[in-house]
Parts: structure tokens; sequence; C-alpha cells
């Protein structure tokens, strides 16, 4: 069980009236520090958790074989009695821990500031992480029914969320990092900033709506630090400010002026005592700011820099928030606030949670003169709610009501958490009926996107026909490769690691993969020869799964046999022709790589059914070798844009898409002529796939570095097309240069 006590939590002498307090009453210090008066209670819209659905996400690259080696890991849960042995946080096992402290928030709503105050959420999806999705948050009219006990149901009718325009944004890297700002133009009109952080690099980009998206900064941590990048925080007294620290403790502080930086400052913190890469910094206004690690808290006012806070084995430092005036610091064993400017402790709070849960975070959001803290954590799915404010009577923080704890979904433990509350209808008539309703928008750790509504209403329950079928948020490729991993007891782990281990007996692993291993080069060889379109298959429902690989040499050896026999027999489809391929491309062939990428990796991928069949390890190890085989023997040309066929082998593939990118070119150009001529113009049938017009507004070398967008637009004529993938544009620049050949090599 997570928390040990009924009562969770106490309230600290830290902060309230020694000289009130009365020793002889053993209650009087919770009384005095929990008014239970003060009730904004959550309570769960039944039916209310909502995945979006059919938000196509860009299949992640597969380069080479020992990127399928690499990815043959499996993450399950770890109970309890070990889960310690992770929570060091150490730089040997910081890329392997299931707890990466360099990873903040993943997923944050915000508001344009508009006559019509539009909503937009961004969140990161993704296998690996590489995906960001920004959408808007749009309302429609619902009825949320209220059970009354024995009395009839009472009907509200109000509006519930829903998300549109949805636009998919692929990086390179896996991104560690969100958050907004807002910034004002020459015009004085005040437009939202989205920042990204990746391993090493900053993109700062402006939104306008969700289709119209430009980079203002790029910054490369190449140029300023050695080791990749822990934390990226705005000044939010000054957006045109920000700081970025790395791993080693090192901060730098710049400011963006007409799209250049400018260093206004920085330091180094440095923690002997402790290995961990957390570091983190958050401003107080434009010439001060605080940075802490696991042990200490530092203030920094670009010249000087003092300890304020320095914890010691008892207690470690977890989360950092601000706001009005006051810092909300989470430590393992407790809430603290401090006054910044004073540096006095006003208020603490001993929550009881497990001390050596290192993924615990903390998310602040201020309603009604009230600030709520959210403490989440990574291991499971509870979420615990502490309100605290002041009193008319008092001057003094208090917590306003007994700790609350809810669930967002059974299985779902939180990575990143966000809360937003739904703007009521200007109706005063209709005030007194009018719901009060929370969205908390969550990632949890399968980076599955989810939001769930909460109201100080109890018993309300969406109609049957406004609940939605909860599906995973995955693309398809990825739903056939994975499933979804849920919390496993004790007993469940040692059972899964049993499986895993050599089998004995009759059954011999070296064997199995052997016998795998035919069966597959058999079957793929006549598929071969056929060469048939309509033969396409998933593997999986052909070649049955083994149910123990084991022994990773040989599987390395098995892939090499495979990749070397059909090297040269590669599966050639005209796109002009080939039936299944036709829904992808439009009448003039402006055509998306990504499509056809994301198309060939369901056909090779195994169905989703076989997971009820085989263990979870297995299944993933068998989709890792069914996609390489597959996605390197197929290649896709339009035969009809040349008169001579090439030979294509597998390591020109990044050619093949580079001359792809330069047909697409060509076709735009004369989309153009033909659209002045009214006898040749024509009326391109527009993409389901969401794309944005980007603008460059930086002149940088280094700006081409890490985002990469779908070719296929709902603007073909438009100038502005989405061309920011840091080998295309290598592979433009040096077409003059021979690449060096790669083993399996696909991009």
């Amino acid at each position: 069980m997570f928390f040990p006590h009924k009562q969770t939590g106490v309230q600290l002498t830290y902060g309230v009236d020694a000289i009130q307090y009365d020793p002889t009453n053993k209650t009087k210090l919770w009384d005095f520090g929990c008014l239970r008066d003060q009730k904004l209670h959550l309570y769960k819209i039944d039916g209310s958790t909502i995945r979006p659905k059919q938000m196509a996400t860009k299949p992640y690259n597969i380069k080479g074989r020992k990127k399928v080696l690499d990815q043959l890991h499996n993450d399950i849960y770890i109970p309890d009695t070990i889960v310690y042995n992770l929570d060091s946080e150490s730089a040997v096992f910081n890329s392997t821990s299931r707890f990466d402290p360099t990873i903040s928030d993943l997923v944050a709503p915000t508001r344009f500031e508009s006559s019509n105050r539009n909503e937009v959420v961004a969140h990161v999806s993704g296998s690996s992480s590489s995906v960001l999705i920004v959408s808007q948050i749009a309302y429609e009219a619902a009825v949320l029914v209220e059970s009354l006990g024995s009395n009839p149901q009472l009907e509200h009718f109000t509006k519930l969320p829903i998300l549109t325009n949805l636009t998919t944004l692929d990086f390179i890297s896996p991104i560690k990092q969100i958050s907004w700002a807002r910034l004002k133009d020459a015009d004085g009109k005040v437009f939202p900033i989205l920042s990204v952080r990746t391993v090493r690099s900053v993109q700062l980009m402006e939104i306008h709506n969700t289709k119209d998206l430009s980079i203002i900064c790029h910054f490369d941590s190449s140029e300023y630090f050695e080791g990749d990048l822990s934390d990226f925080a705005f000044n939010r007294k000054n957006n045109k400010q920000f700081s970025i620290m790395d791993n080693d403790g090192n901060l730098k502080c710049f400011e963006l002026s007409n799209s250049i930086l400018t260093e206004k400052g920085g330091c180094t913190i440095y923690d002997p005592m402790e290995l961990s890469n957390y570091k983190q910094s958050l401003f107080v206004d434009d010439k001060s700011l605080f940075i802490w690690c696991r042990s200490s808290l530092y203030h920094y006012n670009f010249k000087t820099m003092t300890c304020i806070v320095e914890l010691t084995s008892w207690s470690k430092l977890l989360f950092v928030e601000h706001a009005e005036g006051y810092l909300f610091v989470l430590t393992t064993k407790e809430l603290i606030v401090v006054d910044s400017f004073t540096f006095e402790r006003l208020f603490s709070w001993k929550h009881y949670l497990r001390d050596h849960d290192m993924s615990l975070k903390l998310h602040l959001y201020q309603v009604d003169g009230r600030f709520m803290c959210f403490l989440y954590s990574g291991c499971h799915s509870v979420v615990e709610i502490l309100q605290l404010g002041f009193t008319k009577s008092s001057h003094q923080f208090h917590l306003l009501n007994d700790p609350q704890y809810i669930t967002l979904e059974s299985s779902d433990s939180v990575r990143s958490l966000s809360v937003l509350k739904i703007p009521q209808e200007n109706n005063d008539s209709n005030k007194s009926h009018q719901l009060t309703i929370f969205i908390i928008f969550y990632v949890n750790l399968n980076n599955e996107f989810a939001f769930a509504l909460f109201s100080p209403t109890p018993d309300l329950k969406m109609e049957d026909d406004e609940q939605l079928e909860v599906l995973p948020y995955l693309s398809q490729s990825e739903l056939n490769s994975r499933t979804s991993k849920s919390p496993l007891s004790l007993s469940e782990v040692n059972r899964i690691f049993e499986n895993c281990l050599p089998s004995f007996g009759d059954v011999n692993s070296v064997h199995i993969i052997q016998d795998y291993a035919y069966a597959l080069g058999e079957y793929l060889d006549s598929f071969v020869k056929s060469n048939n379109d309509s033969r396409l298959k998933c593997l999986g429902k052909v070649i049955p799964q083994p149910k123990y690989i084991d022994d990773f040499e040989e599987l390395d050896s098995m892939i090499n046999q495979l990749y070397f026999h059909f090297e040269n027999s590669n599966l050639l489809f005209d796109i002009s022709n080939t039936s299944m391929l036709k829904p992808i491309f439009g009448p003039s062939f402006q055509y998306s790589m990504t499509s056809v990428q994301h198309f060939i990796k369901c056909l090779w991928t195994l169905p989703p059914e076989a997971s009820k069949e085989v263990s979870q390890p297995f299944v993933e190890t068998c989709n890792k070798i069914t996609q390489f085989v597959g996605l390197n023997m197929i290649l896709v040309r339009n035969i009809g844009a040349e008169d001579t066929i090439p030979d294509l082998s597998l390591e020109s593939w990044e050619d093949l898409v580079s001359d792809w990118d330069n047909e697409y070119d060509n076709s735009l150009k004369t989309s153009k002529q033909q659209k002045i001529n009214p006898k040749k113009a024509f009326t391109p049938v527009q993409s389901q796939i969401p794309t944005i017009n980007l603008s460059q507004k930086q002149k940088n070398k280094n700006t081409n570095s890490q985002l990469s967008f779908s070719q296929l637009t709902q603007k073909p004529h438009s100038q502005t097309q989405s061309q920011v993938n840091s080998q295309r544009a290598s592979s433009q620049s040096q077409q003059a240069k021979k690449r060096k050949k790669r083993l399996g090599g696909f991009a």
C-alpha cells in the first residue's frame, strides 16, 4: 500500500503560532493547520476519461541492425521491494533508469489572449518520446447526469472539451520538456511561444494557430555546454529571458531580441554528494532566479549566489514551483511553503508518501484564491491534492481541507500532469446551475496521452451517448507492436522473469531461433519470387512466433543471415499501379515518405492478437525482427516519373528519399504554373494528415537540426513547405559526397 496511514499527512510546527498551541490538546495542532470548512473536493465524472482517436504519429526511424537490437529491452513494472535500486539516478544508470530526472513537463495547455480565448494543448507522444502533438481545445454541448439517490436524476447542460486541429511534429531526438510563454509583437499583440527541449537543443516557436508555426530561435547546446541539457525555464515576468542548465550543473541565462540571443549571466552548482542529473532553475524576477539540485537550493542574482536551503541524507529535493511570491518546495518527506523574498518557512506538511520514490512531482494550479497542489508519481496512478491558502482571520498559510486522493486510471502511472479549468458561460441567470469542471491532462509511462474530467459536484456521469470508447493513444503500427503495461504484482513479475529464462529439457532456444529464421526465410523467399502485391500480409499471421528468445548472439546471427540473403532481392512497388498504396497519394503524386513508411510498417508487424498468445517480451522481440526484415526488403518508387528503372539497393534508400524531395519540389513548381494556366489547372485532394506551414525567421546554420515535418500539406501551392530535417538538409547540400554504406540502412 502506498499510504501507511488513514489520515495521511500531518501539519508540522513550522509556520503555526506556537503561543496558541495547547500541548494538552493533541488535536489542536491538526485543527489549527487543517481547516475543514473550506471544501473544494474534486470528484471524477464517470465515463469522462478520453483518449483522442485517429491522431496519426510518425513512426520512429529504424537505422540499421544495431538500432533494432538496442530496442529489444522490455520495461516492466518494478514493485516496491526493488524499486529503490533504480532511484540512485547516477549518471551511469540515467540512460536506462525507469525515471529520467531530466524529464520535466510532457503535457502543457495554454490560452490565447484573444477575443474568443482559444485554448491549445501540447503533449509528447511516440514510443521514443520524439513526437510532439499540438491540438486546439474546443467545447461542445453535453449533458451530465447527477445521481440523487432515490430521487430522480438531475440533468446538467454544460460543455465538454474535444481536441481538434491536430498537428504532429517529429523530432530527431527524444523530447524532455515542453512549456509555454507569451511575447508581444510590434503591434502590442500577445501570442504564445512554445519551447521544446530535447537532449541537446531547444526550439522556440511562435504559434498563432495549430497550422501556423514559425521558429524564432534554435539553441544548440554544443555551443555553450559539453553535456546534455537538464532544464529550460522562461522568465515569467519577462518572457524574452530564459535559462538553460545541463547535467553538470552549469547554468546560462539568455535574452532573446529580434531572434538574436544575448548571454546575460551564468554560474555553476556542484553537488559532490549526489550523482543525480537533476538540475533545475526558476526565475523570480528580471534579475534573480532559484537554482536547485537534489541536496541544495540556491538564489542567484546574476552577480552572487547564495545557498538558502541545504538538505541532508534525511530528505531530498524533488520539485519546486513558484507563485505569487511563494516557493512551493516538494521534498521526499514534506511539502514546504517558503517566502521567496525573506526565505522564511511559512508552512510545512509531512505527506508520508514513499521517501525513496524519486519520481514524485508537483503541479501547482491557482483557483479562487487558493493554491491546489497536485502530487503525482511515476509508480502509481494515485494523485494527492493539497489545497493551501489564507483565511480571513489570519495571514498564515493553512491546509484548507483534508488531503484528497484521486485516481486517473488504475493502470496509468503518471509521467506528467497538467490541470485546466473549463471556462464558464457568462450567463447570470443560470449561474447558480453552472458546474465547475476541471480537465486533468496527463501522459503515462507508455507515452499515452489522455484527459479526465473532475468536478466539485459529486455523483456526476456522462450520458451513455456522450461516453467515448477508451482507446490506447498510439499509432496503429505501435498498437500492433506493443501492449500497454499495467502495474504487476511481485508474483506476476517473477512469472514473467521465469518465462524469460532459458528453457530446459527438450526445448532448446537456439534451435527455436534457427527454426524461426528458416521458416521466415522460406516464406520471404517465396514471397519475393511471386512479387504479387495482393500477397502483402502481416508476417505474424503466417509464421508462428517462438515462445523463447533469450540467445541474443544467435538472434544477431539470424538477422545477419536474413539481411545478406535478401540483400539483392528487394521488392519494387509502383506507386501509380499499386492499389494498396493509392490512398496515400493524391492525383499529382504529392506523396509523403512518412505515410509510406507507416503503411509498410503496419504490413510487417505482428497482429494485435499475438500479444494474447505470447508473452510481452517475445512479441516485441519478434516485432523488431519482422519490421526490420520487411522494411529493408521493400522499396517504393514512382516508375512513371522516370524513363529507366534504376538499380536500387538497400544502402541507397536515403538517396531515394532525397530524389523524391526534389521531385516533390518540382511538382510544386509545375502545379503553380498549371494554376496560372486555367486549362491545365487541377484541384488536389486534401490530405488527411495534419501538417503546418513553417516560416523560417532566424538565419542560423544550425536551425535545421531537430525537426522533421510531414511533406504532405493541406496547402499544396504554398511556398513555405515544412522542410526542417537535418538528414535531408545535409543530403541535399552534400549530394556530391558519397554516402557511407551502412548495414541494413534505413531512414
